[in-house]
């Protein structure tokens, strides 16, 4: 079973144990795996309906996802806004986010890709302008033996450096 199929259990069972209506839990799941020669892929995961209010909130219209197509631009432009990635010293590193997310009913799953050599930083704000208790998960694999690092991000420590 996979982290987002875990995810997905924990809210099923929460809903069904509390009779809570969708969903008790902001939280968003993401690895970022060093492939090779400085380059990076890093694939996350996040709500879908966490992800529309906070395009809402954003200040665009109100939008369903389930049309990649129609709504990719609203998304990259808002993780452009809430994702960045950098050198130890401040400056950016580009990234390229991959042609048309993944669309679930549950949840919306993106891929980027940049090429950099380590240390560097993570800063991920996404979401957490709209939910307070929002966190974001991210488990980084330096090689295929098994991860190398964990964070979990949110509105009070944003930030996390990869070594």
């Amino acid at each position: 079973m996979n982290w987002t199929q875990t995810i997905g259990l924990l809210f099923c069972v929460w809903t069904l144990l509390t009779g809570a209506t969708p969903h008790p839990l902001h939280i968003s799941s993401a690895q970022l795996t060093f492939t090779g020669k400085q380059e990076w892929t890093l694939k996350k995961t996040i709500f879908t309906d966490d992800l529309e209010e906070a395009l809402m909130h954003a200040g665009y219209e109100a939008v369903r996802l389930s049309n990649p197509i129609a709504h990719q631009e609203k998304v990259y432009s808002y993780v452009r806004q809430s994702l960045r990635i950098q050198t130890t010293k401040g400056k950016d590193i580009p990234y390229t986010l991959e042609p048309g997310y993944i669309y679930d009913p549950e949840s919306i799953s993106l891929t980027l890709t940049f090429r950099t050599k380590k240390p560097f930083r993570l800063t991920d704000l996404m979401l957490t302008e709209v939910f307070s208790d929002q966190r974001n998960v991210y488990a980084v694999r330096t090689s295929p033996e098994g991860y190398s690092q964990h964070a979990l991000l949110h509105q009070e420590e944003p930030t996390f450096t990869i070594e």
